[in-house]
């Protein structure tokens, strides 16, 4: 989840993919690296999933 102005996004998954997190393709994402994607992302990820658990409970 990007919590980002939409033309902003095309610029984060090239850097994202760059780093081999992801592959990018004409809008498509497709995940390569999880746990390095999730390390990337410092707590945010950890942040969010605690939320989204918690609000699926």
């Amino acid at each position: 989840m990007f919590g980002a102005n939409w033309a902003t996004v095309p610029v984060a998954a090239i850097a994202l993919q760059g780093g081999g997190y992801i592959k990018y393709s004409r809008g498509l994402i497709t995940i390569l690296d999880c746990e390095g994607l999730k390390h990337f992302s410092c707590d945010c990820y950890r942040t969010e999933k605690e939320e989204y658990d918690r609000l699926q409970k």
